[in-house]
């Protein structure tokens, strides 16, 4: 699960951080955001944050993000 999920995701994030930084991010403020969010999130998402849960506009990006990086039953 390690290999084949957390490796795929960790690497599909840098990818977006270098395309931000592509697209003139700079690259560390690029990174920084990221990772910040990316502590809170997983935080959240775990229930590692008593009482944290993720915002209104967060569920809504996830809503529409979700379809476009995950194909259909990708867990089957």
């Amino acid at each position: 699960m390690s290999e084949s999920v957390d490796t795929t995701f960790a690497r599909v994030l840098k990818d977006a951080k270098d395309e931000a930084a592509r697209r003139g991010i700079p690259y560390q403020a690029a990174e920084d955001f990221q990772l910040g969010h990316l502590t809170i999130l997983l935080a959240a998402a775990f229930g590692g944050n008593p009482g944290g849960k993720l915002s209104h506009g967060c569920m809504k990006a996830i809503e529409g993000a979700e379809p476009v990086i995950f194909k259909d039953r990708w867990m089957d």
